[in-house]
This record gives structure tokens, sequence and C-alpha cells, in this order.
């Protein structure tokens, strides 16, 4: 494992948080981080505004009155399952949730429910250049190695990647799809249907991965990040500032096309670097 130092190399490095951020100071300073808050927060509203149980409503079937067929929801419409993916491509956005809810719209203000094609929750949905792509979970525990691929976010098919390990999050560099998962598994395919692994370089988990138009950048526990040219070569790092390793879970990664920012709940932090932050020195 190699560690990310040298932090003083970087023109500046911004950890930027609801209650705080850190600034490191300029590469001739030497000085170390230091803690500034942003201030008071919002205080939330003593009594939240009302809102309304979700409801379903149904036709009594032909059985009886205590039978009921044909059940939809009447409050949200069109339904009230969880969301937790969401993704644009293919002119449309794709939106993913539990028992394998579905909704899709051209415009992100019209939303149409789709057929369920899998009883399982959907989750981490991402474009990948031809198809869409998302982890599946049953319930509260995600289902070792298998994806859902869609061309459309309408019909969709359930693959598998042949790991022993849940897929967390999907990247491509227009070419080269990778995915990434618990226990630092790496896997790359072309079409979502043939996976091969890849050495990441760490046993500790990975969480998120984005192309960052250069390189293939990956995240997760024990500040761990991972980073590959062609997602068949890895290397791993650590985050340390002035030297000193931070055991953080990074949660999330994303790329403006000149600022890569980290996302970690940990302490509720953003960390955000420049392109060349990356050109640190490895030690290990």
């Amino acid at each position: 494992m190699r560690k990310v130092t040298g932090l003083s190399e970087i023109g500046f490095v911004r950890l930027v948080a609801m209650v705080m951020v850190i600034f490191a100071a300029a590469p001739t300073s030497g000085e170390d981080m230091v803690l500034v808050p942003l201030g008071s927060r919002e205080t939330a509203p003593s009594q939240p505004p009302p809102t309304r149980a979700p409801a379903l409503t149904a036709a009594a079937s032909a059985s009886g009155p205590t039978g009921c067929s044909g059940w939809q929801w009447a409050n949200p419409r069109p339904q009230g399952n969880y969301l937790s993916g969401l993704a644009y491509g293919a002119n449309r956005f794709v939106a993913t949730g539990r028992k394998g809810t579905v909704l899709t719209s051209s415009n992100g203000t019209d939303w149409q429910l789709q057929p369920a094609w899998t009883s399982r929750s959907i989750s981490s949905t991402t474009w990948v250049g031809t198809q869409f792509m998302a982890t599946v979970s049953d319930e509260n525990t995600q289902v070792s190695g298998v994806v859902m691929t869609t061309p459309d976010g309408i019909t969709w098919t359930e693959r598998t990647t042949g790991t022993s390990s849940r897929i967390t999050a999907f990247a491509t560099n227009g070419s080269t799809i990778v995915a990434v998962g618990m226990s630092g598994h790496v896997l790359t395919t072309s079409d979502g249907v043939n996976w091969t692994p890849r050495a990441s370089g760490t046993t500790n988990s990975l969480l998120d991965v984005v192309w960052a138009g250069t390189e293939f950048v990956a995240v997760g526990y024990h500040s761990t990040i991972v980073k590959s040219p062609d997602g068949i070569t890895w290397h791993a790092y650590q985050l340390s500032v002035g030297g000193v390793f931070i055991d953080l879970t990074l949660n999330s990664v994303s790329w403006s096309g000149s600022v890569l920012v980290l996302l970690t709940r940990s302490l509720g932090w953003g960390i955000s670097y420049l392109a060349r932050a990356w050109v640190a020195s490895r030690s290990g």
C-alpha cells in the first residue's frame, strides 16, 4: 500500500464541509493544515411541516370484501418506494429503488413508472456510454457479484460478474467499463456481459469510482484511493495530511474536468484536489 504524502506540494487542498473546512498552506509555507469553522448551522424547524403518509388503493376482488387485487399507489404518485439510484443517458433520466422500482423521464419533471424486472432493490445506477448499469440487493443485503444492465431503462437484464463480493459502483472511459466492490475487488468489461477481475493493490473495500480524464480513481474504506490509467493496472494509496495517516471512509468521488472531489461521511467533510495533487510521493 502506498501513501499519498507531501501535501505541501499541492497548490491548495480544501476540505469543504457543512461544518468545517481545512486549508493547506501554500507550497512554500510548510505549515500544517488547520481546521476553520464555517459558522453556525441553521436551526431546524421545531415542528416540521405535516406530510401525508404513503397509501395504496385497490379494487375489491371477486373473492370477497377481504381480498383485494390490483394494488396501486395513491400517495405519493406514481409510486412510494425508496429511490437510491439516478443517472442520465440515452436521452432520458432513470431512477431506481426498492423492489425493482424503475422510473424514467425525458425532462426530469414527468416520470413514468416502468414494469419491475426484479423483486430486488436497484441502486448505484450509472450510464456507461451504451447502457445503464446498477447494483442489486435483497432489502438491506447486497447480492454478491450481481449487476443489472439496460440499454433504455425499460428492459433490464441481470448479469453475474463472477466475483464473490458485492459490486458498489461503475465508471467508464468510453471503451472500458470498471466495476469496484467490497474487499478491494475491481473488474472490467467492454459489454457488461463478460467480466475480468483485476488486481487493485488493496483488500480495503471500494465504494465509488470515476474516470478523471486520464485515469480511473476509486475510493473506499481506511482512506484508500486506487487509480489506474486503463482499468487494468492499478496502484493503491492511502490519504495522509502532513505525513499523518487519517483513517476515513471515502464514500464517493466526482470529477469536474479539473478538480477531483472526494466525500467522506466520517466527519462530514468533502475533500477537493487539483489534478496535480495526485502527483504525490509514494512510499512502500
